[in-house]
């Protein structure tokens, strides 16, 4: 199959392994096997990368015992020979500061980049797809790869640390066709028990009356939360509630907007 020389090419293999989302990050040079990948400043991540329970562990630090959040991410390295398993990623949490990051991306992996995610150079890259079965696709290219020349000279629209690449490499990312395809995503799912996905990734049944909100946002990986920001791509998603659809009738305008004044000191 030859090497992945293109964005296109990339984009075609990860979707050929069932992505459904593609992001990239621009590595610094802190970001490495020994330094781990800084995820962002907040636990933002969680709601892009798919990943199982979080859980505590004691880590020896310096002769300290300290506890840390870290969950498991079933990661692939990607290339033109197929996906190779790299068994002990984790997502670690540092409640701390707050941040959190990507840790053991090479371990266990013979086919992983080493040479390009254990050095500190400017310029490469990080390609991450997300499947529908909670898999993480990687690839990384180097800052003199025909992939990185090709990033650079286009613009794509960020989230968080990340920027979103389209599934269609020849159209600029688009936010809202981006939504359409998750919530399309989400209707062929049918029927979904209500639940709830925590700050700390675990999805619980839910019984409240709000329960559809909170059931949408948990199929779109947001975990509850009283932020007054956009929840996906910045867009505001909602509930509303039918009792019947055959026999639906609007009585008024739905909107978004509270009628409450809001005051800012």
């Amino acid at each position: 199959m030859g090497e992945i020389s293109s964005l296109a090419h990339l984009v075609a293999l990860m979707k050929q392994h069932g992505a459904t989302r593609i992001y990239a990050k621009k590595l610094a040079p802190n970001d490495n096997s020994k330094n781990q990948i800084y995820l962002g400043g907040d636990f933002s991540a969680l709601n892009i990368l798919p990943h199982q329970k979080i859980v505590t562990d004691a880590n020896e630090i310096a002769g300290s015992k300290r506890d840390r959040a870290k969950a498991k991410v079933s990661f692939f390295w990607l290339d033109a020979n197929g996906k190779h398993r790299a068994p002990e990623t984790n997502l670690i949490l540092y409640p701390k500061y707050p941040e959190i990051r990507m840790s053991g991306f090479l371990k266990g992996c013979s086919a992983a980049p080493s040479a390009v995610m254990a050095s500190r150079a400017e310029g490469r890259l990080l390609f991450l797809g997300i499947t529908p079965d909670q898999q993480v696709l990687a690839f990384s290219a180097n800052s003199q790869s025909p992939i990185a020349a090709e990033v650079a000279r286009r613009v794509f629209e960020p989230l968080g640390v990340f920027w979103q690449i389209p599934l269609d490499p020849d159209q600029d990312a688009n936010s809202k066709a981006l939504l359409l395809d998750e919530l399309r995503r989400i209707y062929q799912m049918q029927w979904i028990a209500s639940e709830k996905l925590t700050r700390d990734g675990v999805r619980q049944p839910y019984s409240g009356r709000n329960g559809g909100g909170y059931t949408l946002e948990s199929a779109l990986n947001i975990s509850a939360n009283s932020k007054p920001d956009a929840d996906y791509l910045g867009w505001e998603v909602k509930q509303y509630g039918v009792a019947n659809f055959e026999r639906y009738q609007p009585k008024s305008p739905i909107t978004l907007f509270t009628p409450e004044p809001v005051y800012r000191l």
